[in-house]
C-alpha cells in the first residue's frame, strides 16, 4: 500500500488563514514529491491511499488518484462512517 500524505510548513497559516497556494508551490519545488506512475511502478501492484483531501497534480498525479489501484474514495467514505459513530457514542 502506498500512503501519500501531504505536509505543511510552519508558515502555512497567516493570521489564521491557510495559504494553500503557497504550500503547493513549496511542495512543487521539492523534486520527486509527487506520487506518479513511475513511483507506483516500483511497487508490487500497490494500492494508493490518501487521507483526503488530495491536491491532484501537486502531491499525486490524476492518473494515480483516479486509477484502478486507488482506494482514496473508499478510505474517505469509511472515515466518514467512523466519525459519525464516534459522534453517536459521545452524544448518547
Amino acid at each position: 500500500m502506498v500512503y501519500s500524505r501531504n505536509w505543511v510548513t510552519p508558515e502555512a497559516y497567516h493570521d489564521g488563514v491557510f495559504d494553500k497556494a503557497a504550500e503547493i508551490e513549496k511542495a512543487k519545488a521539492i523534486p520527486g514529491w509527487i506520487t506518479n506512475a513511475e513511483r507506483m511502478a516500483m511497487t508490487d501492484n500497490a494500492i494508493f491511499t490518501h487521507p483526503m483531501p488530495v491536491d491532484r497534480g501537486a502531491e499525486v498525479a490524476d492518473a494515480i488518484a483516479s486509477g484502478p489501484r486507488s482506494a482514496i474514495y473508499d478510505i474517505a467514505e469509511n472515515r466518514l462512517h467512523v466519525q459519525k459513530a464516534i459522534m453517536a457514542l459521545t452524544m448518547a
